[in-house]
């Protein structure tokens, strides 16, 4: 039988998007909208040299896995001391600081510190996840941690490293965790802009930023060999115009007559025969437009989003899904699907009929093929 051994893991500091501060004499986080990083110690600097070197001012980090337990949340309260209580995820059982001493506590949702109180912003005890992994491109044998509170980073995180569990993939692998930001509402309906984090796998990150590069590239010069026969058009205009005129002031004017001995009718047939070529064309662009083809796939989140119909606002249930080479789709569901899915929790298993039209893709049919329904709360 394999024999594990628990040992303190050698962590090196800190990953982080904010940077505490003190405003009107209390500690809050400014948001710096990239990551930086913390080294436990002074020996450590040279770490944190490699690292300002290698992600200045970078919105996205090549991370790798090391067991298959990355991710750990739990519940915890803190006051100006530090923390006080916690109980991490999938347990009732807590600790509760008393006197300075550690004490079991059984935690519950009706707890009155998991509870917002009138004039606060959010409940005393919230979630805190902490991820841990190396930065190969720094040190391939010192462990980094990252302390995340915000709500929707843990849950993309947490979602993620589920589904691959399910799929039955080790999570053990290289990574890419990225910043992205988003409009989000809190309960008092405030909208704010803030950044959460999201993981890939770094091969799919690279490719994607790769093929955006290029497309850019192309762009660049496709605009550059457009600009030069404009520009040398525009010089050979302006060139032919004052020849004109210059000879018009050399000469009489003249009373001149419109030749039409060359000119050509168009008889009815061949008008009949260009508006066929353009009724065929323009059936050719919109079958171009809208492509149908079925997807294999399971579902890892849904969200809802508003489109213009008719004129009105129509709010629209979005189904994320990824199919069996972890390529995600964002799909529109059909008014008629919507219930259904709406019970589906993370894992359910799908066919769907796919229709892409422009940049949107839609659930022209849905085969439910094994449900994996939501828990709800008794």
């Amino acid at each position: 039988m394999e024999q594990v051994t628990k040992t303190n893991l050698p962590i090196v500091g800190r990953i982080q998007h904010g940077m505490q501060q003190i405003v009107n004499q209390r500690k809050r986080v400014t948001e710096l909208g990239y990551f930086i990083a913390t080294t436990k110690n002074n020996n450590m600097n040279f770490m944190l040299n490699r690292f300002n070197e290698k992600y200045p001012k970078q919105t996205s980090l090549n991370i790798q896995f090391f067991d298959e337990e990355p991710l750990s949340i739990r519940k915890a309260r803190y006051n100006q001391g530090g923390a006080v209580c916690y109980c991490m995820a999938g347990t009732s059982k807590g600790k509760q600081k008393v006197s300075n001493k550690w004490q079991d506590i059984e935690c519950s949702s009706d707890c009155q510190y998991c509870i917002k109180q009138k004039g606060a912003s959010k409940p005393a005890c919230n979630y805190e996840g902490t991820l841990k992994f190396l930065l190969p491109e720094i040190s391939k044998d010192r462990i980094w941690i990252m302390k995340i509170t915000g709500q929707q980073s843990i849950s993309n995180l947490e979602e993620y490293i589920n589904f691959q569990k399910y799929l039955g993939n080790s999570l053990k692998g290289t990574y890419t965790i990225f910043l992205n930001q988003i409009e989000q509402t809190n309960s008092e309906g405030k909208k704010f802009n803030n950044f959460v984090i999201d993981i890939v796998k770094a091969e799919d990150f690279n490719s994607n930023y790769q093929k955006n590069t290029n497309n850019s590239i192309v762009s660049t010069e496709s605009q550059k060999t457009v600009d030069n026969p404009i520009q040398n058009q525009a010089e050979i205009v302006k060139t032919t115009k004052k020849e004109t005129n210059s000879q018009t002031k050399n000469t009489t004017k003249k009373s001149t007559k419109v030749n039409t001995d060359n000119v050509v009718p168009i008889t009815e047939n061949e008008k009949v025969d260009s508006q066929a070529e353009q009724s065929q064309t323009t059936n050719e662009q919109n079958k171009q437009k809208t492509e149908t083809y079925k997807e294999h796939c399971f579902l890892y989140d849904t969200e809802y989003k508003t489109f213009k119909k008719a004129g009105k606002d129509t709010e629209y249930l979005i189904a994320k899904v990824t199919d069996i080479n972890d390529k995600t789709t964002d799909v529109i569901v059909k008014p008629e699907f919507r219930a259904e899915m709406e019970k589906c929790d993370i894992g359910t298993e799908l066919i769907i009929e796919l229709e892409k039209f422009k940049d949107n893709i839609i659930s022209k049919h849905i085969e439910f093929v094994n449900i994996m329904p939501k828990k709800v709360a008794a």
